[in-house]
């Protein structure tokens, strides 16, 4: 099968949460506050939706129209997650950007005291990135390969470093773990990735 990982638009972009505590309650408040009251999120928030008694469930999802917003346990941490569900750009690369923007602007979001607990950090020093069209890319090592090009440029403002695939079940999705090494906060990271996106 020729894979045509330009043409894929469920792509999702996840950073892992640091930390101890998680007050996973008051982000679910939170996130019900954005959707009353509106936040720096794109696009339409629908509804919020808990999962965590689901084993390898989706965790906490904030429904959006096209993306959809988590806080995820499934993996064995605890993230947060943005995932495209409609195209965003034109090619590979302007989606995972965009979807790492997302969820940058959803960790600076989630970074207010009332979200977290004093314990719990998103942490910046890396991110999984998810091609989640199966049929676009192969979950093996000639898939990553043809993958990778577009996430390093994709991510060229956090300075990606070691991207390595995800070993896991060939029936799948590709996930690709990125190190970063541009360190920050997640508000200034979005912007640099949005100078990195018009550099180019």
């Amino acid at each position: 099968m020729t894979t045509t990982p330009d043409q894929a638009h469920r792509v999702a972009v996840t950073f892992p949460v640091a930390g101890e505590s998680l007050d996973v309650d008051a982000a679910i408040a939170v996130f019900h506050r954005w959707i009353r009251e509106g936040c720096a999120l794109e696009g339409l928030l629908i509804d919020v939706a808990d999962y965590r008694h689901v084993p390898d469930g989706p965790g906490v999802l904030l429904i959006g129209l096209d993306r959809d917003r988590s806080i995820e346990f499934s993996t064995g941490e605890v993230a947060i997650r943005s995932m495209s569900k409609r195209p965003l750009a034109d090619d590979l690369t302007g989606h995972v950007r965009a979807v790492a923007h997302d969820a940058l602007v959803l960790a600076a979001g989630l970074a207010e005291p009332d979200a977290f607990g004093d314990t719990a950090r998103i942490d910046l020093g890396g991110c999984r990135v998810t091609v989640l069209d199966r049929l676009r890319s192969t979950n093996d090592a000639a898939g990553a390969a043809t993958v990778e090009p577009a996430v390093r440029e994709a991510l060229e403002g956090l300075e990606p470093g070691e991207i390595v695939r995800e070993i896991s079940d060939p029936r799948g999705p590709l996930s690709l773990r990125v190190a970063l090494g541009a360190g920050g906060d997640p508000a200034a990271l979005a912007e640099r990735l949005t100078a990195s996106a018009t550099r180019g």
